[in-house]
């Protein structure tokens, strides 16, 4: 797709870097991912102002697909209120899939401009919020600017230290990636990754040891001197962070113990074993993560088709109560998003969620795509995937989905 008007490039790249780092954002007072609305009216416009532009294949399948959830969702759905908000889903993932969809070379291009543009705000944003809140930072802990779990403030960036984490895994390899010598990109990554070392997330240092030690082994020749030794800094002092921290220690024990994974009918509070495990209450990220596997067996089970898209919601509700949980407070979260991606699509799509799965280990492993695409692109989608995600259409998960299926299909392949 040609974009000539300077003007409308910038709209449209402003447009993205929104709808992928600012969905938490002034939350209390709007939903800044409607922007997405912006590329989808754009790309109708320039789409049908040219019909020979109009790519006939992806509208041939994409209309398959949409008839197919929306026929998948209301067979499976009794309740109006859940009918509805699955109508309200299909039509927003028109809308950011179109959208995405026709600027993805566009996208692809200017991925660099996306993640300046971003950076830019961000350590201009904490630079003004530490100076106008420092009272408030550090009587919290010590946590620094954008400890998101202590501060309360309609202004923050992030309501939760995870939103940042697993977009920020995509962003230090960015950083990594554009590394020349000891230069602005290298003490920009140092300073990043200070950051969100002093706001600790496991959403951020697990994946960030697995993924930067995959690509520094698989694709060591494609590093330079500098990018080797903060790679391996990096690794090093992911370990030593997660091992030095107790109440990470405190998840992974959780989630180690085997017990934590039997579903079992649920006991009643009346019940002296239930009385006994108030003292033994499990650490509670850890417990909507296990819940929210739990959940996607049990629904796997069930309806193995699946069901239907943006429908965890009615599972979770279906099946909590078969769940025993020691922390009753499990029941009341990540209730529409599960506490990662995987969970949600095992539950929605049933075994259809295996070509998600496919299309994503194909992309890490295909040597048709670019390194440069998959060293900035995979992160953030495995860490939302496998690790902690907030749902489709946050933290940019579905934006990087589309391009990787672009990637795949379309076999664009040029470095940044």
């Amino acid at each position: 797709m040609d974009l000539k008007n300077n003007y409308i490039k910038k709209i449209l790249l402003y447009s993205f870097v929104i709808f992928i780092f600012f969905f938490d954002f002034l939350k209390n007072y709007t939903d800044l991912r409607l922007i997405i609305f912006i590329p989808f009216f754009f790309a109708l416009y320039i789409n049908y102002s040219s019909v020979k532009k109009i790519d006939k294949n992806f509208l041939y399948i994409f209309a398959i697909l949409i008839l197919l959830l929306t026929l998948q969702g209301q067979y499976l759905l009794n309740n109006l209120s859940d009918r509805i908000y699955n109508i309200k889903s299909i039509i927003f993932f028109i809308v950011s899939v179109y959208g995405i969809w026709s600027f993805s070379d566009f996208l692809l291009k200017k991925i660099d401009f996306i993640f300046k543009i971003f950076l830019i705000f961000f350590f201009t944003y904490t630079i003004f919020f530490l100076i106008l809140n420092i009272d408030l930072i550090f009587g919290k802990n010590n946590c620094y600017i954008g400890c998101f779990s202590y501060i309360d403030s309609d202004f923050k960036f992030y309501t939760e230290n995870s939103h940042v984490g697993f977009l920020s895994t995509s962003i230090i390899a960015y950083l990594v990636l554009k590394i020349k010598k000891i230069d602005y990109f290298f003490i920009s990554s140092i300073i990043f990754y200070l950051f969100v070392s002093h706001n600790f997330s496991l959403t951020t240092f697990i994946p960030l040891f697995f993924i930067l030690l995959y690509f520094l082994i698989v694709y060591f020749k494609k590093f330079n001197l500098y990018q080797k030794i903060l790679l391996i800094v990096f690794i090093t002092s992911s370990i030593f962070t997660i091992s030095s921290t107790t109440e990470a220690l405190d998840k992974l024990k959780n989630i180690y113990n085997f017990d934590n994974w039997k579903v079992v009918a649920p006991q009643t509070k009346n019940d002296v074993n239930f009385q006994s495990k108030k003292e033994n209450v499990k650490n509670l990220s850890t417990e909507v993560f296990i819940v929210s596997l739990n959940i996607s067996k049990l629904a796997f089970f069930e309806k193995p088709l699946g069901y239907g898209f943006n429908n965890y919601h009615v599972a979770f509700n279906k099946h909590i109560g078969k769940i025993n949980i020691t922390n009753p407070v499990t029941k009341k979260l990540n209730i529409f998003d599960a506490s990662n991606n995987f969970s949600k699509i095992i539950t929605e799509f049933g075994i259809f969620s295996l070509v998600i799965f496919f299309i994503l280990f194909k992309f890490l492993f295909s040597s048709k795509i670019a390194f440069e695409y998959k060293f900035i692109i995979f992160p953030s989608l495995f860490t939302q995937t496998f690790i902690r995600g907030a749902g489709y259409f946050n933290g940019g998960y579905i934006l990087f989905l589309i391009l990787v299926f672009y990637l795949i299909f379309n076999k664009n392949n040029q470095k940044i």
